[in-house]
């Protein structure tokens, strides 16, 4: 397919799309929920953004900026711009994202979805959640007409559309949060997308995929004690997410040498000692684990040159002791 006829169906589909309508609106309700404080749930549709907006502004105790207050997403899709519009309003009141178990966010829904963030000293961060037990879905457009359904005027505005909506979906790509340590919306994902044709979507399926887009998986149990297999993991993971590979490049780490471990007083600290292309063994992965009853309870980690520490020092997520190729489906208990 030319790149002229990809964006010539593109702007069918979009226009088909918007236009279309569909017989279920998405519900916005309060939640009875230990995870979430909001439940969205049902096809987007165009309102829904001005619907969600109106709840945060007329909700007596906001959700905004909350990280352990979540907007829970439940939605096979639906309008793409919605879509867009709802992801720009989230980042906008900093409100965290989540699929719970047995949920689908697919299509537009993924979109807003990864607009998920929270505010801290400063900076945005993300905080997009994804249960285990849930699917996350992102797909390429695709064009659903009948002949003769559509004519001039038609195409050309939603061409006019599409190309707008494209321009705002790489802005998203440029919406640097943590210091300008990671985007919103990677390009890789939008490749990602993009190679998916028809009804084929991508989904977010291993350990390595959730870390790269900042994605939290939820209903991961911590083990009784981590080895040192797990500590590379974790620096694998960091040195391969979307936080830290615009800084430091890939990294290969030692698996015989190059290991310190240091007692601390609430747990423990591991240094490796990492290998650029061509270089020295210059950085260094730093992991703090934070024991409680000998039991690891959390997980920090950094990267350092010489005396200087040049990436955030990161709360981890219990899935970074995994391998990246992991399933998410084989961590649940």
């Amino acid at each position: 397919m030319t790149h002229t006829s990809f964006w010539f169906q593109f702007a069918l589909w979009l226009g088909c799309f918007f236009h279309a309508e569909r017989a279920l609106a998405a519900e916005i309700r309060v939640a009875a929920d230990s995870n979430c404080h909001v439940f969205f749930e049902g096809e987007i549709k165009q309102g829904d953004a001005r619907k969600l907006k109106n709840y945060i502004e007329s909700e007596k105790r906001t959700i905004e900026g909350q990280i352990g207050e979540l907007l829970c997403l439940d939605s096979e899709g639906g309008s793409y711009i919605e879509g867009l519009a709802l992801a720009k309003l989230i980042m906008e009141h900093q409100i965290g994202t989540m699929v719970r178990a047995g949920a689908d966010c697919l299509s537009a829904c993924a979109i807003a979805f990864m607009g998920g963030l929270f505010w801290d000293h400063g900076n945005l961060y993300p905080n997009r959640v994804l249960d285990i037990k849930a699917r996350l879905g992102f797909h390429a457009p695709t064009l659903v007409v009948e002949d003769g359904r559509y004519n001039r005027n038609t195409v050309e505005a939603s061409y006019d559309a599409a190309i707008g909506a494209i321009a705002e979906l790489i802005g998203l790509a440029k919406t640097a949060y943590g210091g300008k340590q990671g985007v919103i919306f990677p390009l890789e994902l939008l490749a990602e997308m993009l190679k998916r044709k028809g009804s084929d979507m991508y989904f977010v399926t291993t350990v390595g995929e959730a870390n790269k887009l900042d994605i939290r998986l939820h209903g991961v149990t911590p083990p009784v004690s981590i080895s040192k297999a797990m500590f590379l993991n974790v620096c694998d993971g960091m040195a391969d997410d979307i936080w830290t590979n615009w800084i430091v490049g890939p990294f290969v780490f030692d698996r015989e040498k190059h290991v310190k471990l240091a007692e601390t007083e609430n747990g423990m600290t591991f240094t490796f000692g990492a290998f650029g292309e061509g270089e020295e063994a210059t950085h260094n992965c730093v992991l703090e684990v934070w024991l409680v009853e000998k039991r690891p309870k959390s997980l920090v980690g950094y990267f350092t040159s010489g005396n200087s520490t040049y990436s955030a020092r990161r709360r981890l997520p219990w899935q970074y002791l995994f391998d990246r190729g992991a399933s998410i489906s084989t961590l649940a208990p």
